[in-house]
């Protein structure tokens, strides 16, 4: 790794608990963040933008795309509802990315 943990002064190793930056849920694993996080870490945190397990099990697949809105929404989509809501031409802007970005989500047009 190269990499030495530096203890903090107070909190020594520092633990937290990531959170998913897709899902929002807690990942299966403990971060010790030492002195790089300044003050005491927070039980939960979301420290960088790998997704969980699942999450990364339905991104491999086809099943399922990844949206982001920009009032803020995010969430995951199976790709037979947005056959169903899109046009041909619209599903064909999104190619093959795994992630979308929405002007007004699903939740905004009132759909969940």
């Amino acid at each position: 790794m190269g990499k030495n943990l530096i203890l903090h002064k107070e909190f020594g190793v520092n633990p937290t608990i990531p959170i998913c930056s897709f899902c929002g849920e807690d990942k299966n694993e403990v971060v010790l963040l030492g002195n790089a996080y300044k003050e005491e870490a927070p039980m939960h945190m979301q420290i960088d933008n790998e997704p969980c397990d699942a999450c990364k099990k339905k991104l491999e697949g086809n099943e399922w795309k990844f949206f982001i809105g920009d009032c803020g929404h995010q969430g995951f989509v199976k790709v037979k509802a947005l056959q169903e809501l899109f046009t041909e031409e619209g599903l064909k802007d999104l190619g093959d990315h795994k992630t979308f970005r929405m002007e007004k989500c699903f939740q905004c047009m009132g759909m969940v």
